[in-house]
């Protein structure tokens, strides 16, 4: 009888200050890029706090019930659309904002 596979599949994401590489689960991966794509679509430029205000927003319109740290995700995320060309960080009077990548 072969075994039936339990493994999800993963991400490798990378953080563009460190270069570390972690593996996050593929669905949890896509879920929080979909969210911060749709947070920042339409030129929008948030801060990091106003970012996760409108991923737990598209969470709840998806009704979706995350339980693991929203932030934490979001950060990890975040980093690695910034090191795929995605997400643009950026200085502007002294606050860091992120936009997509035009």
């Amino acid at each position: 009888m072969a075994k039936q596979s339990t493994k999800q599949q993963k991400v490798e994401v990378t953080n563009p200050n460190s270069g570390r590489r972690k593996q996050i689960d593929a669905t949890t991966w896509k879920l929080f890029s979909d969210a911060i794509q749709d947070s920042l679509k339409g030129n929008k430029t948030l801060t990091f706090t106003e970012m996760v205000e409108a991923i737990e927003q598209y969470l709840k319109k998806k009704k979706i019930n995350f339980k693991q740290s929203v932030g934490w995700y979001a950060v990890t995320v975040k980093q690695d659309l910034e090191v795929r060309g995605v997400v643009k960080a950026y200085l502007e009077k002294g606050k860091k904002l992120h936009r997509l990548n035009k």
